[in-house]
């Protein structure tokens, strides 16, 4: 197991702990491949992350699958592009997002007795069963069974393999199989008998409840302020005036710290690139949160403890308050800041606190 903690004389410890510690970069970018794990704590409650003395080791532990010009391959903090998250709402909807959220909560319960069904037809699925770090996935979904504790699924949700895609796609679409506009999502009513409501109900609707309404992840409710990067065109722009309200169709990762959101809507250029000619902005969209439960702090959960994480719960209305442009402080970089304050549950005039 190469997460085994041995007793040393300076207490309980990993391989990647000591590696780090010691400063043996190439024995840590090994470990890395073989997906040792970055979260674990040793005797002095100390990560990987907080024994690491030199600076290289520190980069690889913060961008484990980093390009060869620094830049890392996840994209959970910056998308190409905001329609895929966003849809502009009506207070119909609105009411409508609130039953939905209260359906997770009933899909949140009896761990042990989903996860089987979640393991053989999902992730076991002809579409995942093959993609490259599943077994992990499974793993993890086999401990939550087994310890009755939802904390694992978040950790598999942030290990970015096919599942992380996969399901975010299907709970972005649960409602709006066919088209993205406003009118039609939250339209289709789910029967019993139908398939689409028995695969929502029994696979990715589940797990989707056990993240947004587990009892068991209350203490990591997030109520403030984060941060995330974002690609804007000029046509997005326009779209999110003030006063406009949105509303989120999957899971969104935020940050409690605006620098690290900074730093990924600055990893692409905001000119677009060569094979692209349509012009993008780094933007840095600021979420007030003011909700119990809306959103979950899962930075010590998380596979990237240092990007601070934040999981927004989807179908979340927020109102636009702010939306202007900005050269971000140290760059010459031209892009967008954007406030989205989130409205009041059970109120679909959506006045702001």
């Amino acid at each position: 197991d190469i997460n085994r903690f041995e007793l040393t004389r300076h207490g309980r410890s990993t391989a990647l702990h000591a590696a780090c510690f010691f400063g043996h970069i190439e024995i840590v970018q090994l470990l890395l491949k073989y997906k040792a794990d970055r979260t674990l704590r040793n005797a002095f409650d100390f990560t990987p992350y907080d024994e690491a003395g030199r600076r290289e080791i520190k980069f690889l532990l913060r961008n484990p699958f980093s390009t060869a010009d620094g830049a890392s391959s996840h994209n959970r903090f910056v998308p190409e592009t905001c329609d895929i998250e966003w849809l502009s709402v009506g207070d119909e909807v609105i009411k409508k997002a609130r039953k939905y959220r209260g359906k997770l909560k009933t899909l949140s319960f009896n761990l042990p007795y989903g996860i089987d069904s979640i393991i053989h037809d999902y992730l076991e699925s002809d579409e995942l069963r093959n993609s490259a770090g599943i077994d992990e996935v499974k793993q993890l979904f086999r401990l939550t069974a087994k310890e009755d504790d939802p904390r694992h699924v978040i950790r598999a949700y942030t290990l970015e393999t096919a599942f992380y895609t996969r399901f975010n796609e299907e709970v972005k679409f649960i409602y709006s199989v066919v088209t993205r506009t406003s009118k039609e999502v939250l339209n289709v009513e789910l029967n019993v008998f139908t398939t689409l409501f028995q695969r929502f109900w029994t696979t990715y609707g589940r797990i989707a409840g056990i993240i947004a309404q587990h009892p068991k992840l209350n203490s990591y409710t997030y109520i403030a302020e984060c941060y995330r990067g974002m690609k804007m065109t000029d046509v997005d722009i326009f779209k999110y005036t003030v006063g406009q309200r949105v509303m989120n169709r999957s899971f969104l990762s935020a940050s409690t710290n605006e620098q690290i959101a900074l730093d990924f809507a600055l990893k692409t250029t905001a000119n677009g690139n060569a094979s692209n000619s349509v012009r993008k902005y780094s933007t840095i969209c600021r979420y007030r949160i003011i909700n119990y439960r809306t959103a979950l702090f899962i930075g010590q959960l998380s596979q990237y403890p240092y990007e601070r994480e934040v999981l927004i719960a989807p179908y979340t209305v927020f109102e636009v308050v702010r939306n202007n442009g900005k050269i971000f402080e140290g760059t010459n970089v031209h892009g967008i800041e954007m406030e989205l304050r989130e409205c009041e549950l059970g109120n679909s005039g959506c006045h702001v606190m």
